[in-house]
Parts: structure tokens; sequence; C-alpha cells
């Protein structure tokens, strides 16, 4: 979801195995597509969903961005079979840590593979009327295994 921030800029990636498509959209009270760009990606950058040479696929982000010029504002979407995202949604708590504790612990039933070998990360979202009211809140939880991971790899 785009929020309508004035004069907000972002970046959409779509990685595939072939290549990569940048979309940048300006929103200013509505949702406009301003700029877009398509640049292949050799062979071996990208396999299955997953980057398996991260070097390349920066050299090709770089020089797409610099052709067309787009904004550094950039949202990606992940989709693997490492990488899993779930929406949780938890009752009202201010506190980070007392956060953290509650989304390790809806993780832990919510997500299928043992957390102690999984990245995690999660943020919250913009409250909606119907889950304010109800003092509670929608976090999006991402869980990447570790296992089979390289150094330096994205």
């Amino acid at each position: 979801m785009l929020t309508s921030r004035k004069n907000s800029t972002i970046v959409g990636l779509d990685i595939e195995t072939g290549s990569v498509a940048a979309s940048e959209v300006t929103t200013n009270g509505t949702s406009v597509l301003s700029k877009a760009g398509v640049a292949p990606l050799g062979a071996g950058v990208s396999r299955e969903g997953e980057v398996t040479d991260p070097e390349a696929l920066g050299l090709v982000l770089k020089d797409l961005f610099a052709e067309h010029k787009l904004s550094r504002n950039v949202r990606v979407g992940i989709a693997n079979q490492r990488v899993l995202v779930r929406t949780m949604r938890l009752p009202l708590i201010e506190g980070r840590s007392e956060l953290e504790s509650a989304i390790r612990f809806q993780a832990a039933d919510q997500i299928p593979m043992p957390l102690d070998g999984a990245v995690l990360d999660w943020q919250v979202l913009d409250p909606d009327p119907q889950t304010a009211a109800a003092r509670q809140m929608d976090v999006v939880v991402v869980a990447d295994r570790r296992q089979g991971r390289r150094q330096g790899g994205v």
C-alpha cells in the first residue's frame, strides 16, 4: 500500500531470472507512474528467485538507475523458497522490547521454520480505523532461512 505523503516518490523493483524492472511512482494525493526501466540480467545472476551474483546485480542496478534517473527511495518485494512473509494482528503494544517479544512468540506459531535458524525482521503497518479502535496493530514479519546463506549475500 502506498501512503499519500506529499510529493513522495518510491521505486519498486522486480528481479526475475533474466531481467530486472524498476517502476517509479510519485504520490501527491494520487499515485502516478512517473518513470520505468528494464534491464537484462546475465546468466547466473538470479536463479529460482534468489540472487546468486550480488555484485553483477549491483552493477546492473547502478546502470539502470543512472540511465532512467530513478529515485533512491526503493521498495523490493522478495519471494523465493527461503523467504516467508506473514501479516500478524497483535494487541497494541508500545514498548519496542515488548513488541519484539510478542512478534517472536507469534512467529513461532505462524512461520514454518525454526526461528533460531532464521533472520527475522518486521515492520508495524500504519493503523487503519478498525484496528486502532480495537486497540490492535498489524505487523508484517519477514523470515529468511540462515542455512546456506553466503557471506556478503543479498
